[in-house]
């Protein structure tokens, strides 16, 4: 298979000639009657369907509530799908390393490709968040319609969240649901608080004339193959590991920002001689309160001992975190901040 993979030909559903595989990429934060319409359609028109469960890897939140394995096992469930043409594989999302992203891609496209094997991608382009469908070059891309009148998975979120009801969704996956909250109410009553208090937060700006671009600053500093971790103490993300970090002020640089937020929530207070370099990272999910893009200002210690620190502010936990504990660790940091703390230590 050619290395590039933008995207060649289009088709139509109905122009499709039978292929051997066809894969379809989502998240299915949960599977849809609509997704499920979708594999169905590839069903018909391949041998096997090959679906990319997305986000995996990451800590829970009001947007992706369900791990890889859980919506793996929800998908599973569904009779209606031929399950045995079905092959789920997880994948982590790409944020800011989209070459990694579809090197992945390819390995699971040469896993299932033989000499003369005919391979597809089908796929909706419902807003901008579908743009990695046009980086496929030798697979036939096959378009799909919005349906059921494009009831979204966002859409059955916010309908359990705020009515704890389930619909949207196919009986099995609504069983699967239920079983699910059933034997997890403590991580539900934690995400439906995040849920909440992200509603009550996006109030505060509906007024505006467009919706707003926050900016924040966050700390990162290495000390003797450790990395600063704070645990953060209230929504969204409670509970869960992060940088220091904080919104930016009005009358300061971000490199203050970060060095103010660092002392704030870690007790730590550092000089312009400890900064290393700075990184934007602008993910435009990577916040459920709002769009917002972070500077992350790298601070490298000499210092023969660990430095002292004190969680404040924010921050119910500050902690030296071994370099090499974090990827065992990576789906209990908030946000993005697992894969900044990889990016910039390997470019540091």
């Amino acid at each position: 298979m050619d290395s590039d993979f933008r995207r060649n030909d289009k088709s139509s559903v109905e122009k499709v000639k039978m292929l051997d595989t066809i894969i379809y990429i989502g998240r299915f934060q949960p599977p849809t009657q609509a997704h499920l319409e979708i594999i169905k359609k590839a069903q018909k028109l391949a041998k096997k369907v090959i679906v990319i469960v997305g986000s995996a890897g990451i800590a829970r939140s009001a947007r992706d509530p369900w791990t890889a394995e859980e919506r793996i096992s929800c998908l599973k469930s569904v009779k209606e799908i031929d399950q045995s043409r079905l092959i789920t594989v997880a994948l982590s999302d790409s944020n800011y390393d989209f070459p990694w992203w579809l090197g992945e891609i390819k390995k699971i496209v040469l896993r299932n490709y033989s000499a003369g094997s005919k391979i597809g991608i089908i796929g909706h382009r419902k807003d901008a968040t579908g743009y990695y469908l046009n980086y496929f070059k030798k697979l036939e891309f096959i378009t799909v319609d919005s349906l059921h009148k494009g009831l979204s998975a966002t859409t059955v979120r916010e309908k359990l969240f705020l009515k704890n009801k389930i619909e949207g969704a196919n009986k099995d996956v609504k069983l699967w649901l239920a079983i699910w909250l059933k034997a997890n109410p403590e991580i539900f009553k934690n995400l439906k608080e995040e849920f909440e208090y992200i509603k009550e937060y996006k109030k505060s700006w509906q007024n505006a004339p467009y919706p707003p671009v926050f900016v924040t600053a966050d700390a990162l500093v290495l000390c003797k193959k450790h990395v600063l971790v704070v645990e953060r103490g209230n929504h969204p993300g409670k509970g869960l590991f992060a940088l220091p970090g904080g919104f930016l002020e009005q009358t300061e640089t971000l490199k203050a920002c970060a060095m103010r937020e660092l002392k704030e929530e870690a007790g730590l207070a550092l000089s312009e001689k400890d900064f290393t370099a700075a990184q934007i990272f602008d993910e435009p999910f990577r916040d459920a309160r709002g769009r917002t893009v972070t500077s992350v200002n790298l601070f490298k210690l000499k210092q023969k001992e660990l430095p002292e620190i004190k969680a404040g502010d924010d921050a119910c936990k500050a902690f030296w975190m071994p370099v090499k504990e974090i990827d065992g660790l990576k789906n209990k940091f908030f946000s993005d901040h697992y894969k900044i703390i990889k990016k910039m230590i390997k470019e540091s």
